[in-house]
């Protein structure tokens, strides 16, 4: 039989709690707009799956903290805050609610969940002194109006294998020092998600892109990420607006909804032998001032009914284009030649 969670209520004063064997929930609301969480509190969970639930007030907090693997914190004041894990290092799962000042979170390295629910244009910056604790992230935000998160790691450049991030109703930008491999995005809910890259962040490491869900996802400059060689949302049923133009992308793999790719000529032999294979949707392709051949770049508009629209500069398709039923060259200037390209 499973045990019920017993309850522990904090004070406005000291509190030394202890949980048992089974589940624990240590509540800590405001009493009389006083927070009942201080740094002076010691809460141990000891055995079993416990959480802490409070109401974050003032501008700093740092929670005494053991044995205790989720923490629901809520924000109530209107100001910049801090947040220290130092002394709370079993803890995996944090969740913040209402955030609308900007956050930074200090010794985050065993974090491997942070949710964000109905958070304003604020910045959370998320700093893990040594990421080699924890190789996988994952980033939740539901209902984010133009926020900013910052993962940070120690001078010495650390990076997570995988950051998983699952975006519903939300509009974020993604930044800092430390970043992974491999981006997984999650896309929900009936309106629109962006996510942006912080290109000032140029030792950011993404490779590869992986897209999933049924939520519409616009995908902006991913030329902040200078090392982005695959984006692959071929088990999206969403669609995706994105802009083509990484310096080492070869690869793009279209959703199941009708994409929206921009293909921008940023010089050089950028995108050179690169491919972009679109999937069930009609798809919309705009080229901008970029010259197509068969040693730059290949479309495979795949099912659906699929539109180029030329904005410019020199076209050479030369059989390196298939499925595209539509050729708008309605803003074009230069020389084009379709042969083999499947146009109709």
């Amino acid at each position: 039989t499973c045990m019920p969670t017993t309850k522990h209520h904090l004070t406005k004063g000291k509190d030394f709690l202890n949980g048992n064997s089974g589940s624990d929930l240590f509540l800590a609301p405001l009493v009389g707009g006083k927070p009942t969480l201080t740094g002076m509190d010691v809460l141990n969970g000891k055995a079993g799956f416990d959480r802490l639930v409070a109401t974050f007030a003032g501008d700093s907090l740092a929670p005494r903290l053991k044995n205790i693997e989720t923490a629901v914190l809520t924000r109530r004041d209107g100001q910049d805050c801090s947040l220290d894990l130092a002394h709370a290092t079993a803890l995996t799962n944090l969740v913040l609610k209402a955030f609308k000042d900007n956050l930074a979170i200090s010794h985050a390295s065993h974090l491997e969940t942070v949710s964000i629910i109905r958070a304003g244009a604020v910045d959370f910056v998320i700093n893990g002194a040594d990421l080699a604790k924890v190789h996988h992230l994952k980033l939740s935000l539901s209902h984010v109006a133009n926020a900013e998160i910052d993962i940070l790691a120690s001078s010495v450049q650390q990076d997570y294998q995988t950051i998983e991030l699952t975006l519903n109703h939300a509009a974020v930008t993604l930044g800092g020092s430390a970043m992974a491999e491999t981006l997984v995005i999650h896309a929900k809910g009936k309106g629109l998600n962006y996510l942006y890259f912080n290109q000032t962040d140029a030792q950011t490491l993404v490779s590869k892109i992986v897209i999933d869900g049924s939520g519409d996802l616009t995908l902006n400059r991913p030329a902040g990420l200078p090392d982005l060689v695959t984006i692959d949302a071929s088990k999206a049923t969403c669609a995706i607006t994105t802009v083509i133009d990484s310096p080492d992308l070869i690869l793009y793999k279209g959703s199941q909804g009708a994409d929206n790719i921009k293909i921008v000529d940023i010089g050089g032999d950028s995108l050179h032998k690169a491919l972009v294979s679109l999937g069930k949707g009609d798809d919309l392709i705009s080229a901008i001032s970029y010259t197509f051949n068969g040693d730059v770049i290949a479309v495979n508009g795949g099912a659906g009914h699929d539109t180029i629209s030329l904005y410019g500069g020199m076209l050479h398709s030369d059989g390196m284009i298939r499925s595209v039923e539509e050729w708008d060259i309605g803003f074009a200037s230069g020389i084009y030649h379709l042969a083999g390209s499947g146009a109709e």
